[in-house]
């Protein structure tokens, strides 16, 4: 069934395929490898030929209960599930307009259903995107960081970024110890530990750092490029201080 609630709803079927130069239509190429059409054909062509014109045709003012709106809606959720009942990688940028369509109209709970379904395929930016939304919906933020997971190790780095942005230091150094994300920048980090009101953060995350500069390289010191002297020098004169009784 489509996120608009009308299963009946149907788009206008997209324009004749045209024959290529080797005499083959070109929303009929298929991959070789697999035999199937490639996302040239299933993705590219129909979201700018038939999506994006559909969505750019919409009435300016957002009502959700638009019939045209619920239409393309349904239309955009169903071509997506059927990329996936077909085995093809479903499109990130169709999507991220679907996602986009809902957020405007305010429509989360739907939202919600279709990326914790997996109906709308991972990718960095829908994470970015999903995370970006937390003020408006609060548990878009966890959506977007279960697709980072995920989507593995080219999104460990937007994991922790996402973690010290919230002020949860202590988190993204658990995050890189357990990620082993020995190149993640130190400076980001020992900022917002050092804003922290918690005496005990700062150096519980300075001496972190200083022990995973070691695993790297031998030895505790951070290096000039990392611009990290000011932190260093807090640190050594906290050891300094006189602890109370």
């Amino acid at each position: 069934p489509g996120v608009g609630g009308e299963g009946e709803a149907s788009v206008a079927p997209p324009p004749q395929a045209q024959p290529s130069a080797s005499g083959v239509p070109s929303q009929a190429r298929v991959d070789p490898a697999t035999r199937r059409p490639s996302r040239s054909l299933a993705s590219r062509h129909i979201v700018a030929a038939v999506f994006r014109p559909a969505i750019s045709a919409l009435p300016a003012t957002c009502d959700e209960q638009c019939s045209r709106r619920r239409h393309l809606l349904a239309a955009m959720s169903l071509y997506l599930h059927s990329q996936l009942q077909a085995g093809l990688p479903a499109d990130p940028e169709l999507g991220s307009l679907l996602l986009s369509l809902l957020v405007q109209q305010g429509s989360f709970s739907q939202l919600h259903q279709l990326v914790r379904t997996q109906a709308v395929p991972d990718s960095l930016g829908l994470a970015q995107e999903l995370i970006e939304l937390e003020t408006l919906y609060a548990p878009a933020a966890e959506l977007g960081m279960d697709m980072l997971h995920r989507l593995g190790a080219p999104a460990h780095g937007l994991i922790v970024d996402h973690l010290v942005r919230k002020g949860d230091v202590m988190a993204a150094c658990r995050t890189i110890r357990h990620l082993r994300l020995f190149a993640y920048p130190s400076r980001p980090l020992l900022e917002v530990a050092a804003a922290r009101r918690d005496p005990t953060v700062f150096p519980t995350v300075y001496a972190f750092l200083a022990l995973r500069n070691r695993s790297c390289r031998g030895s505790t010191s951070f290096l000039p490029e990392e611009d990290c002297d000011e932190f260093t020098t807090r640190y050594n004169e906290q050891l300094r201080a006189p602890r109370g009784p």
